[in-house]
Parts: structure tokens; C-alpha cells; sequence
């Protein structure tokens, strides 16, 4: 078998980015669930920014962060469809830093307080579920903001703790660390 010359070879590489472009674009135009990661830095915002500690501990657990993998998988339509009060959601997670827990934190929109649930289970084999609740059984139809959390032993222990919805920004104590926004999803409730 002969190779094909490296400008036919450059040329067929070229068209079949063009078809994935394309595939992407109808996708998103029909509306196909397309499994995302959102990145959140500390004080919400979408994008990569992350707060950085002068602690050698930080630094590492900063740096475990940024290969953090947190993906929900199921159900494909979390933010386009609609749900009951009780949802459970599925998806793929990694390089969830030693001693850290991923957990839930869920309010209505337009709400400050947010009801904290978690731990999220995690499976050795690199996925996780958790069964999500928008609301309190007769709370408010609509919109709700789930974010998720990557803490550490300390603020796992205090969200352990809570019984109230809580606003997130008491959390980690006068320093702020250990609490990242991992994801953010709006789903609504039917």
C-alpha cells in the first residue's frame, strides 16, 4: 500500500474538521444535548480564574483543580427540559483532589440562600450520581440554579452541619478557602 502524498493527506485532515464543524453546528441548531463543563471561578463568574492561596497545600490543591473533570451525562436535557421535584442525575467525574468532596447547592432563581446537598457519590470507576431536589415538595415551580461545589474536609464538615438553606459566601470562614465552583446548571421544575 502506498502512502498518500502529505498535501492529499493535509487536504482529507482539512475536510474532515470542516464536516465535525459543520455536525457541531446542526447539533446545536436542532437542540442535541451536548454533554459541557462549565468552569466557575471562586466568586461565580464563568471562565478559568481561580483564587490562588500563598499556602504550599492551595497551590497543590489549585493545581489538582485544574484537571478537575465534572460532567453530567444523564439526563441529556438537565437544563432544556423539565423536571419533578426529585432528579436523578448521572455523569463522569476525575482527578477529584484527596481529601475533597464534590456536593450540590440548589435555590430557586432569584432566591439568596441556597439548600446544600452532598456529598455527591463517586464510583471507582470514574462516574457519579445524585439524586437532586429542586425545592422543598409543594416549593415554587420554575427555574432553579444548581451549582456544584469542590470543598475541602473543613467546609464538607460544615455544609455536613447545615440544616437551613445557607448563602455560600458564609462558607470557609474569615479566609474563603477551601470552596470552587465547579459547575453551574439551571433546570426547571414542572
Amino acid at each position: 500500500m502506498t502512502e498518500k502524498p502529505l498535501e492529499e493527506r493535509n487536504r482529507t485532515t482539512l475536510q474532515a474538521a470542516k464536516i465535525g464543524v459543520i455536525g457541531s453546528v446542526i447539533a446545536a441548531l436542532l437542540g442535541a444535548a451536548v454533554p459541557y463543563i462549565v468552569r466557575l471561578s471562586r466568586d461565580g463568574n464563568r471562565g478559568d480564574r481561580r483564587s490562588r492561596s500563598k499556602t504550599d497545600d492551595s497551590k497543590k490543591t489549585d493545581a489538582a483543580q485544574e484537571d478537575l473533570l465534572f460532567e453530567v451525562t444523564s439526563p441529556k436535557n438537565l437544563e432544556k427540559g423539565k423536571h419533578k421535584q426529585l432528579v436523578t442525575v448521572r455523569g463522569k467525574q476525575d482527578h477529584v483532589p484527596e481529601d475533597h468532596y464534590l456536593w450540590f447547592a440548589v435555590r430557586p432563581d432569584g432566591k439568596e440562600e441556597y439548600s446544600v446537598e452532598g456529598p455527591i457519590e463517586l464510583f471507582a470507576n470514574g462516574t457519579w450520581s445524585h439524586k437532586l431536589t429542586l425545592g422543598e415538595e409543594k416549593g415554587p415551580l420554575g427555574k432553579y440554579e444548581a451549582r456544584v461545589l469542590l470543598v475541602n474536609k473543613k467546609v464538607h464538615e460544615e455544609l455536613s452541619s447545615c440544616k437551613e438553606p445557607i448563602r455560600l459566601e458564609t462558607l470557609g470562614g474569615e479566609s474563603k478557602d477551601g470552596l470552587t465552583y465547579v459547575a453551574e446548571y439551571h433546570v426547571r421544575r414542572k
